[in-house]
C-alpha cells in the first residue's frame, strides 16, 4: 500500500507509513499520475456568466413596466385617477373634480 503523503511502499497490513508516520487508509489507492483529470471551468468564467445572468434579469425587470405602459399613457392614467376618479375624505368621498367637456359645435 502506498502512502498518500510520501509515496512510500508499505506492507498491506500496516496502519502507519514506515517513512513519514502518516495514517494509511486501507483500500484507498492513489490515482495514477497518467490519468488526466476532467477539465474544469475557470472561476472567472463562472463569475462572468453569473454577472451576465444578473444583468439580464435586471434589464428584463426594468423594461417590463415600460413596455406594458408607455410613459405618457401611464402618466395620463395616474393624473386622471388622482384628479377625477379617486374619492377624497375632505370632499365627502366625492371625486375631486368632475370631468368637464367642452361641447363642439359644427358650423
Amino acid at each position: 500500500m502506498k502512502c498518500r503523503t510520501c509515496d512510500q511502499d508499505n506492507p498491506p497490513e500496516a496502519s502507519f507509513c514506515a517513512n513519514c508516520g502518516a495514517t494509511l487508509v486501507a483500500g484507498v489507492e492513489l490515482p495514477s499520475p497518467s490519468a488526466p483529470s476532467p477539465p474544469q471551468v475557470p472561476r472567472k468564467w463562472l463569475l462572468v456568466g453569473g454577472v451576465i445572468a444578473v444583468l439580464a434579469i435586471l434589464l428584463v425587470w426594468w423594461l417590463s413596466p415600460k413596455a406594458m405602459f408607455p410613459d405618457k399613457l401611464l402618466e395620463n392614467a395616474i393624473r386622471r385617477e388622482y384628479n377625477q376618479v379617486r374619492p377624497h375624505s375632505a370632499l365627502g368621498y366625492r371625486p375631486p373634480a368632475p370631468e368637464a367637456r367642452i361641447p363642439v359645435t359644427l358650423t
